[in-house]
């Protein structure tokens, strides 16, 4: 008959694991209050403190039965505090823990979103929606929403900016060497363009006429290289809203990044 797997361990070695998973426990259960400890920060919009206190969480047990929690809620620490990158990093490595845990990538579209990378955020905040579908439902859809609309909004300015600077190589080409500088014959009107901009819903509506204009003057003295500065200018300001903030007074952060 031969020995069974346990019988040449020591009383010694049975005592000393037995006691390190005694302080394996304490590590966790340390760890649990430390997030709660952070949970109490949150809801008092004590971000700093919060995310402080998270952390010493994830140093007990950064690999515990509940550290993929600890990882989420610091990620909402960060978003509170702007930190988009940091977000974005914790909340992959929550995800990484659980991939199933849906709060975790919520905060990862989130953070994405305010990286300004929809398509990114989008895939998030629908994988969200796939693994926890009770979960702040409303809210994820309405940034859902919001990013897809981004989305398509960025995708139609790089399609300008890309057949602006597909005209501007043109006319460098087509320019005869040695000439006076002259209006383009057949370059597009500031004002008609202005005008087209107005009708946009924009808040930066004052800063994009007014690189537009300056845009418009480059152009028609040849200053190619200035000229498209000022309308990538003009791009980018119109991919910015008010929108582009989190607003802590109106609760939807604590909503929807404060964990149990």
């Amino acid at each position: 008959i031969g020995k069974g797997p346990y019988e040449d361990t020591s009383a010694a070695d049975i005592s000393q694991a037995i006691a390190d998973l005694q302080r394996l426990e304490q590590l966790h259960s340390n760890a649990e209050r430390m997030k709660n400890v952070g949970n109490k920060h949150m809801a008092s919009q004590n971000y700093q403190e919060a995310f402080q206190a998270y952390s010493e969480a994830i140093r007990l047990s950064p690999t515990g039965p509940q550290s993929h929690v600890f990882y989420s809620n610091r990620a909402a620490a960060s978003l509170s505090l702007k930190y988009y990158s940091s977000a974005a990093d914790d909340a992959k490595r929550a995800i990484a823990l659980q991939p199933t845990f849906g709060k975790a990538h919520a905060r990862m579209g989130q953070a994405l979103y305010f990286m300004k990378d929809f398509e990114g955020a989008i895939t998030a905040y629908e994988k969200a929606l796939s693994n926890d579908e009770t979960a702040d439902s409303a809210v994820t859809w309405s940034y859902l929403a919001k990013a897809k609309s981004k989305l398509e909004k960025q995708q139609q300015v790089k399609q300008q900016q890309q057949q602006r600077q597909e005209q501007m190589q043109q006319q460098q080409k087509n320019q005869p060497q040695n000439l006076p500088k002259e209006q383009p014959q057949n370059e597009q009107s500031p004002i008609s363009v202005i005008a087209a901009v107005s009708k946009l819903e924009s808040p930066n509506k004052a800063s994009i006429e007014h690189f537009y204009r300056k845009g418009s003057i480059h152009l028609t003295r040849k200053e190619y290289n200035l000229a498209l500065n000022d309308f990538d200018t003009v791009l980018k300001l119109m991919l910015q809203d008010d929108d582009d903030e989190v607003d802590e007074s109106s609760g939807t952060l604590y909503r929807l990044y404060y964990n149990r």
